[in-house]
């Protein structure tokens, strides 16, 4: 929920994973046995059986180079984005201030600025296996 504050952490905005509000991609869909299906080398994908990686965007309003990472993240696909808005944690800023926009799996970071769609496709590719 907008504006919502979890462990220290502003929530801006959730987005779904493609850009088809109506269809949000939250999570892999589970075969007959209830694991997790797995897509095969040599088959067509289709997105419901695509893992959904969570992915935080560390931004500031107004920033544009934030926005354009957002954009590169929307094209990759198969991420749901937390956008955090660092201008509302003290602490976040003066982490973050200076290397926005940043983006973080995990424990890992990747400051993103100026990165191509390749660039970022590759490290959130990395940080997934």
């Amino acid at each position: 929920m907008p504006g919502e504050v979890f462990g220290g952490r502003v929530v801006v905005d959730l987005e779904p994973a493609v850009d088809d509000a109506d269809v949000p991609i939250l999570e892999a869909c589970g075969n007959a046995f209830g694991r997790p299906e797995e897509v095969r080398a040599g088959e067509g994908a289709h997105r419901d059986n695509l893992a959904v990686l969570r992915v935080t965007l560390y931004e500031r309003a107004g920033c544009h180079l934030c926005e354009e990472v957002g954009d590169v993240l929307r094209r990759i696909g198969r991420v749901s984005i937390e956008r955090v808005d660092i201008a509302a944690d003290p602490e976040l800023e003066r982490r973050y201030l200076v290397r926005i926009p940043v983006l973080a799996v995990g424990g890992a970071e990747l400051d993103a600025a100026g990165l191509s769609d390749r660039e970022i496709a590759a490290w959130l590719t990395k940080v997934d296996t």
